[in-house]
């Protein structure tokens, strides 16, 4: 399901965009039009610039000389403490430091809160954040009232305009599914698919977004009727507007290719697979995750038809590719080795799957494979 990088990357930029407002906003009702610039903006521009640049240390040092100023202010600066609250806590979060960053963000929220009220739509931006914050930790049950609220405040801002409600649309959705909630989930991407159709028109990238997202939760739905033609349906959108070459083309063949090996229409779930993995070898790699999906999926597919010897350098290959990008020790890794161990048993290959689950990187999590086994 795509609800990771290209929906964050974009929900990344409507925040900037959101935080941009408020900022001209602000500067407009503090300052005059002819006056000097404020030396805190001055420090918190210099920050910005620090940022982009890619410089975090010296950001963190201006944002916090332009907080120091600021702090030493009276109403209405003290109103801007939140915007340099926020950029801190996005520096903080970049460099790892989540702990800081969460404190900063909710500090950012306090002073909103109190400045503006609990309805005013910059607080959807630092809801938004400390919600994407705690998604990425995996804390979902932080995440999701946050995501919720930011959501009622831009509604009731953006009417039906709004792409920044479809990416809160998705990213809630998203977190519904993990916690297993697939009818609030399917309801939420029912509605977002509506509301793009309507705004942007059939045939935009994003509705083509829409569509795999709704489609793939009516494939965890054991629904595919209903998910066969929204798959579909993106993948000509997305052959379309970005080539045939594109990745977003090969994860909707792949999706196609479950679909259509559920039906057990093994032929063209391995076209779909095969080409599927074309595509990501030449957009992304040799070695990116993706590709070590599809490798998975067409050995899988192999092996359900009894293709042991297809489906082998298949299952090895992917594998090298998890241990180097995640570890031995990844969830990923460890259900692959006991896919590969599974299929080397089969293969009469009595010493390899003892070598294979012996590379796992837990001792515990190798007890537990080798008792299921």
């Amino acid at each position: 399901i795509l609800f990771g990088k290209f929906n964050m990357q974009r929900l990344k930029k409507n925040t900037q965009r959101i935080v941009t407002t408020f900022l001209l906003i602000f500067l407009l009702g503090c300052s005059s039009t002819n006056g000097p610039i404020p030396e805190f903006i001055q420090f918190y521009d210099a920050g910005q610039n620090s940022f982009s640049a890619g410089q975090y240390d010296r950001a963190l040092d201006n944002y916090k000389k332009s907080l120091a100023l600021i702090e030493e202010q009276k109403e209405p600066i003290n109103k801007f403490t939140a915007t340099v609250l926020n950029a801190m806590a996005l520096t903080h979060k970049i460099k790892g430091d989540v702990a800081t960053a969460e404190l900063l963000y909710k500090r950012s929220l306090v002073i909103r809160e109190e400045v503006y009220g609990k309805t005013h739509p910059s607080l959807a931006t630092t809801l938004n954040e400390l919600a994407a914050l705690y998604q990425e930790q995996g804390k979902q049950e932080q995440a999701a009232p946050l995501y919720a609220r930011s959501l009622e405040i831009l509604k009731d801002l953006a009417g039906e305009d709004q792409n920044s409600v479809g990416n809160l649309v998705n990213n809630l959705a998203g977190i519904y599914i993990r916690k297993g909630k697939l009818p609030a989930a399917r309801s939420l991407l029912e509605l977002g698919l509506a509301a793009n159709e309507q705004k942007l028109g059939a045939d935009h990238i994003d509705v083509a977004q829409s569509l795999n997202n709704l489609a793939e939760l009516y494939r965890l739905q054991n629904d595919d009727g209903n998910a066969q033609p929204l798959f579909q349906r993106a993948l000509i959108i997305w052959k379309t507007k970005l080539g045939p070459d594109h990745p977003k083309v090969g994860a909707a063949l792949n999706n196609l290719g479950l679909i259509l090996k559920r039906q057990k229409r093994y032929g063209k779930a391995a076209e779909s697979y095969q080409q599927a993995l074309k595509i990501r070898e030449k957009a992304l790699g040799p070695e990116d995750p993706e590709v070590a999906a599809s490798l998975n999926n067409l050995a899988s597919l192999y092996y359900r038809q009894g293709n042991y010897l297809e489906a082998e350098p298949l299952f090895k290959r992917a594998l090298k590719i998890i241990e180097k990008t995640v570890g031995n020790a990844h969830p990923r890794y460890v259900k692959g080795a006991r896919n590969y161990a599974i299929l080397l048993r089969k293969m009469d290959r009595l010493k390899d799957p003892d070598s294979i689950l012996s590379s796992i990187g837990s001792q515990k999590k190798r007890s537990q494979i080798n008792a299921e086994n």
